[in-house]
C-alpha cells in the first residue's frame, strides 16, 4: 500500500508539472492566418511558428485535425467556410490549434 501511495503521489507530481508546462507553452493561430500553402506543406517551418501566439488552454475555438493526404484546397475551403460562420455568429476571428 505504501508503495502504491508513493507511486500515486509521484505520478500526480509528474502530471501537475506536465500540465503547468503545457499551459506555459500553449499557443494558438488566428484562423485568418491559415492559407492553402500552409495546409499543403508538412515540412517544419519556423516562419509558421511566428504566426502563433501564446494562448490559455480553454481559449481555443477549434482544434484542426487533418491528413497531409487530403486535398489542401478542399481543406482550406472547408476551414474558410467554418471561419465565416464563426465570425457571423461571434463577431470575432476564431483562434485555432
Amino acid at each position: 500500500r505504501v508503495a502504491a501511495a508513493i507511486s500515486s503521489l509521484l505520478f500526480f507530481e509528474q502530471q501537475s508539472g506536465l500540465l503547468k508546462k503545457a499551459q506555459r507553452l500553449f499557443r494558438s493561430v488566428p484562423c485568418a492566418c491559415l492559407t492553402v500553402d500552409i495546409l499543403s506543406s508538412n515540412s517544419p517551418d519556423m516562419a509558421l511558428f511566428q504566426l502563433s501566439e501564446p494562448a490559455a488552454i480553454g481559449d481555443i475555438d477549434a482544434f484542426i485535425s487533418h491528413s497531409w493526404h487530403d486535398d489542401p484546397a478542399a481543406k482550406f475551403t472547408a476551414i474558410r467556410s467554418w471561419r465565416q460562420q464563426f465570425r457571423a455568429s461571434y463577431h470575432r476571428e476564431p483562434e485555432v490549434w
